[in-house]
C-alpha cells in the first residue's frame, strides 16, 4: 500500500508539501479530487451572480442573458474538461450556481424544474458542458493533431491494422489494473465520450458544425 508524503528531507531540511497547487488558474489538490477548483470556480460565479442580480430590473432580458454567459457561465466552464469524471456530488457547487444563474435569468421560482429553463436558454447541464468541452479538445486533436501532448494520447481503432472500424473514428480507451487511477484523466475520458457521439457528428472535419451538432445532441 502507498503511504502519502507530507514532507521531504533533503539536505538537512524539511520541505512540506503543498495541499493544493494553482497553474494556468486551475487549482489543483494533492489528491486530484478537483475540489478546491470546484469550489473556487462556484465562489467566483457566485459573486457575479449576486452583482448582476442587482442591477438585473435595469436590464432587458436578452442583455441579462449575455451578461450572465460572459461574467458567470465562463468562471464555471474555466477549465471544465478537467472535471470530467468527476461525481454528481462534488459538481454539487457548480451546478448549484448554473441553476440559480438560470433561474436569474428566466425568472422562474427556486422550487420550479430547472430543466426547461436551461433549454430555453439553450444552456447545457453541469455534467453535459464537461463532456461538450472535452469532446471538443478530442475533435481538435485528432483532425489538426494539436496540442501535442492531447493527440499523443489517443489511439485510433485499426491503427496498426487494416480494420473497418478504422474509418469511424473510433478511439480505443486505455488499459489500466485501477480505474480509479485514470477517473478524471483525459486518456480515459475521451475515448467515451467521443465513441458516444454519433459517426456523422465526429468524423465532420469542420470545428464549427462540429460544436453546433454536438451542442444540439446534448441539448435534447
Amino acid at each position: 500500500m502507498l503511504e502519502w508524503i507530507n514532507s521531504i528531507d533533503a539536505l538537512n531540511c524539511t520541505l512540506t508539501l503543498a495541499d493544493s497547487i494553482k497553474s494556468l488558474g486551475i487549482t489543483l489538490d494533492s489528491k486530484l479530487t478537483m475540489k478546491d477548483h470546484i469550489k473556487n470556480s462556484a465562489k467566483s460565479a457566485f459573486y457575479k451572480l449576486k452583482l448582476l442580480n442587482k442591477i438585473k430590473p435595469y436590464l432587458p432580458q436578452k442583455d441579462l442573458k449575455s451578461a450572465t454567459q460572459a461574467l458567470v457561465l465562463s468562471r464555471l466552464d474555466y477549465g471544465n474538461a478537467t472535471l470530467t469524471g468527476t461525481t454528481k456530488s462534488q459538481l454539487a457547487p457548480i451546478r448549484t450556481t448554473l441553476n440559480a444563474a438560470a433561474r436569474m435569468v428566466t425568472g422562474i421560482k427556486k422550487y420550479d424544474h430547472i430543466s426547461p429553463a436551461l433549454k430555453e436558454l439553450k444552456w447545457l447541464p453541469i455534467e453535459a458542458r464537461c463532456s461538450f468541452r472535452t469532446a471538443c479538445l478530442t475533435h481538435k486533436a485528432l483532425h489538426t493533431g494539436k496540442p501535442t501532448y492531447l493527440a499523443s494520447k489517443l489511439k485510433r481503432a485499426g491503427q496498426t491494422r487494416n480494420l473497418r472500424s478504422s474509418n469511424t473514428l473510433l478511439l480505443i480507451p486505455p488499459k489500466a489494473r485501477k480505474q480509479k487511477t485514470l477517473a478524471c484523466s483525459f486518456s480515459s475520458n475521451a475515448p467515451k465520450i467521443w465513441n458516444s457521439i454519433p459517426i456523422h457528428i465526429r468524423s465532420n472535419p469542420s470545428f464549427p458544425c462540429f460544436k453546433r451538432q454536438l451542442k444540439d445532441l446534448l441539448l435534447n
